[in-house]
């Protein structure tokens, strides 16, 4: 049976990419480039970066500058006013999102200012949670900061265990216009079936990692120990890891495609971003 023209075509653009496949320092090139050519950060995200590579010897793992531009831009596209954030990590994050939605309501004031009816304005909040008492330490003086005091909430807790207990500060009369997830992938699945409901319909749901360094391919071949192999009793563990949360991050890719209630991208930008939207 020939492949059908949808096919026809993802398999010319595949042929077309990897003969096109770029080496890596031109790849790097490009990426500072875009970086260049784009908004740019704030200087008080910038210090906190800096502040937060000072301390952390792992802060790789925090949002890149690329994917804190894409939130930022979310938030002002969709004009979010209500933001939720799974993991708080160092924080640049919720403060690139806080200084949309200060920016987007600047412009609405401004625009009600100019219009001669009166419409009522709900004030941005973005609320963010993290159960690690070290990362809560490291974002309290930038959050002490405006716009970030007026606009985030910074919430001590598992939030796992605060959306199965559905805490009120989740859960309320208002849902919420963007979600973020970029917390524990092992819970991803969880996650995603008490976020889809607390979206508002035509929300943006961001998760991030959802490729996990392309183990997410090797899920079939984990139940038999081919995927990954190791020398000590520590690499087992750490591999033993890697390996639960690829075939959760795989489980939720999958619960999300099917699930009746979104419209879902995955992107293959970073380690995998999932785009998804509440369609009712």
């Amino acid at each position: 049976m020939g492949l059908n023209p949808i096919d026809k075509v993802s398999q010319k653009v595949m042929e077309r990419t990897k003969n096109n496949t770029l080496p890596l320092d031109r790849m790097e090139q490009l990426e500072s480039y875009s970086i260049q050519w784009s908004t740019p950060i704030s200087d008080a995200v910038r210090s906190q970066v800096e502040k937060a590579t000072a301390s952390l010897a792992y802060v790789d793992m925090a949002s890149g500058p690329m994917m804190r531009g894409l939130l930022g831009f979310l938030v002002r596209a969709t004009q979010a006013k209500r933001v939720l954030e799974i993991g708080t990590f160092i924080g640049t994050s919720a403060m690139v999102m806080a200084e949309a939605m200060a920016a987007n309501a600047s412009m609405e004031q401004n625009a009600a200012e100019n219009s001669a009816t009166s419409t009522q304005q709900h004030a941005p909040h973005l609320l963010t949670i993290e159960m690690n008492k070290r990362y809560r330490a490291l974002v309290q003086d930038a959050f002490a900061n405006e716009p970030y005091q007026s606009i985030i909430e910074l919430v001590d807790g598992d939030a796992l265990s605060l959306l199965q207990a559905r805490d009120p500060r989740l859960f309320s009369s208002q849902l919420w216009d963007m979600i973020y997830l970029d917390g524990d992938k092992a819970h991803y699945p969880e996650y995603v079936e008490q976020l889809v409901e607390l979206l508002r319909p035509g929300g943006v749901l961001v998760i991030d990692n959802v490729l996990w360094y392309g183990h997410v391919l090797d899920v079939e071949s984990i139940g038999n120990g081919d995927a990954f192999t190791h020398n000590t009793a520590t690499d087992a563990s750490r591999e033993a890891k890697q390996q639960r949360k690829a075939i959760a991050i795989d489980h939720m890719n999958q619960l999300l495609a099917r699930h009746p209630r979104v419209s879902t991208q995955i992107l293959p930008f970073g380690d995998g971003l999932t785009l998804a939207t509440r369609t009712s």
